[in-house]
């Protein structure tokens, strides 16, 4: 049985990696926490810690998991499926944490100074219920 070296230098790297990003990604998180104020952002903080330092250890073990399977079996399909999903996962979520939710927050915060406010009808449309007989009727 012959085992190509480049995918276990590759894997040792990427643990290399994923050990030190772990640690800067773990501390920044607690000084971010030690410094927000508002429940809601310390639940999105801890959110995204838990999912990344969940997320690249599974990913590290799966990638060395199939390494010492060909690719022709089962399981080494398994193990490139788990980290495809790990990685998928950490992505979104991180988009959802670090994106989409401050966009909506921005959004409800704006009231009535945003522009777009799909619930309340546009000047236009205001203008066109009030006119009776081409006569603009003073609300």
């Amino acid at each position: 049985m012959v085992f190509c070296r480049y995918p276990l230098l590759s894997t040792i790297v990427f643990c290399g990696f994923g050990i030190g990003y772990s640690l800067c990604f773990l501390f920044s998180c607690w000084k971010v926490v030690s410094l927000v104020i508002n429940k809601g952002l310390r639940v999105r903080i801890y959110g995204l810690a838990f999912t990344v330092l969940i997320s690249l250890p599974v990913q590290v073990v799966s990638l060395g998991l199939s390494m010492l399977r060909r690719p022709e079996e089962a399981a080494y399909g398994g193990f490139v499926l788990i980290v495809f999903i790990s990685t998928f996962l950490c992505a979104a979520v991180g988009e959802g944490i670090l994106v989409i939710i401050p966009i909506i927050d921005t959004l409800a915060a704006g009231g009535d100074f945003c522009r777009w406010n799909p619930g309340c009808p546009s000047r236009r449309e205001e203008i066109e219920r009030n006119l009776v007989g081409g006569e603009l009727q003073l609300v």
